[in-house]
């Protein structure tokens, strides 16, 4: 790319209509409506090129929770390997250098909107030091964190999901800075978005306690009791058998998983059997929805939990009714037929090309 970066009026726009965007939005849809004014740039000068292409993968660019192909949080949108076995990667990071790093700076101290601030500073942070042997801007992580806390509520982000992911983003960015202040100022957050989707029919009860537990620390213990409370609850819904409505064996299984994990930490012992015995119950109920053959296969799993349980008698009593049922299963499979017609001239032509005089020759395996 050329030594100077200049960024062409119709990417300007872009970015100054989402600068003053009273719509939610994410970087999707920035990066979205940047590759659209970029294909319709007409013969734009290297530097604009380089100007509208930085503008792009500021965007374009992934972010993920742990470390990519580039030692990166940050990662290519597509991937793959060349016919010479060389990698190549959609969008590429090598052609970002020094004077790409310090406009995407520029633009995270300049940036008005939250979510665009956000994206800025991090993707300077996370990527910066690997394309200028520096050591990384902890004022741009800050900023970084600061702005995905910010973006993180319903007036930037409509998705309660990705609110929850910028939180995230925000306490792992803390994290990484050891500053005790922000990591608790997000976790505040991380708690509140959790609380008002729990709310909402315990929408997305996995996520806070998910992603806090995780990391070594993270919970209070005030917390952890709170979102223990929240488990044993969404546990109890899923796992009642007696209601249709509510009844699901597979939240009940992540719910119990969760908080086996959690007691098994702690020693609590009689609880974590308490939890496979819901573990059995469930499952050995939905086994009794269906078909023999997705019976068999639920049976199993209430069979190991009956044994983690230490319930050998129950365990037994599922081993035979499995067994049964897998019988039952065969009983219900039936015969798929088809017919497809060769024509005796293709069939000729292949045995010519695979049969020869030598016996070893015919049965080496071809590509």
């Amino acid at each position: 790319m050329s030594d100077t970066l200049t960024i062409p009026s119709p990417i300007t726009s872009v970015i100054e209509q989402f600068e003053k965007s009273v719509e939610p939005f994410s970087e999707m849809d920035v990066s979205t409506a940047l590759n659209s004014a970029r294909a319709k740039l007409v013969d734009p000068s290297p530097a604009e090129n380089k100007g509208a292409w930085c503008e792009c993968v500021a965007f374009t660019l992934m972010r993920t929770p742990g470390k990519g192909v580039w030692g990166t949080h940050f990662g290519p949108l597509a991937s793959g390997v060349m016919q010479d076995g060389s990698p190549f990667y959609t969008p590429d990071i090598e052609q970002v250098d020094s004077e790409i790093i310090d406009h995407w700076a520029d633009r995270a101290i300049l940036a008005k909107h939250p979510v665009l601030r956000a994206r800025y500073a991090d993707i300077v942070w996370d990527i910066g030091p690997l394309k200028t042997g520096k050591r990384g801007d902890y004022k741009m992580a800050q900023l970084a964190a600061d702005a995905y806390l910010a973006a993180a509520i319903e007036e930037y982000i409509s998705e309660p999901i990705y609110r929850f992911q910028y939180a995230f983003n925000s306490f792992d960015l803390a994290t990484s800075l050891s500053d005790e202040a922000r990591i608790d100022k997000a976790r505040d957050h991380i708690m509140a978005l959790h609380r008002a989707s729990f709310a909402n029919e315990m929408k997305l009860w996995w996520m806070a306690y998910q992603f806090l537990s995780a990391r070594r620390g993270a919970l209070t213990d005030k917390e952890r009791d709170e979102l223990t409370k929240d488990l044993e609850a969404v546990l109890a819904r899923a796992a009642d058998i007696g209601n249709a409505q509510t009844f699901d064996v597979h939240t009940a299984k992540n719910a119990a998983g969760h908080l086996i994990k959690l007691f098994t930490r702690s020693g609590n012992a009689a609880d974590v059997q308490r939890l496979y015995l819901t573990i059995a119950k469930t499952t050995e109920h939905h086994a009794g929805l269906g078909k023999a053959m997705l019976a068999s296969v639920f049976l199993q799993e209430s069979l190991d939990a009956y044994r983690r349980a230490g319930l050998k008698d129950e365990a037994e009593r599922i081993r035979i009714l499995m067994q049964d049922k897998i019988a039952e299963a065969r009983r219900e499979m039936t015969s798929i037929t088809t017919k497809t017609r060769i024509p005796k001239e293709d069939i000729d032509s292949f045995l010519e090309q695979v049969v020869t005089d030598d016996l070893g020759t015919t049965f080496v395996s071809r590509p």
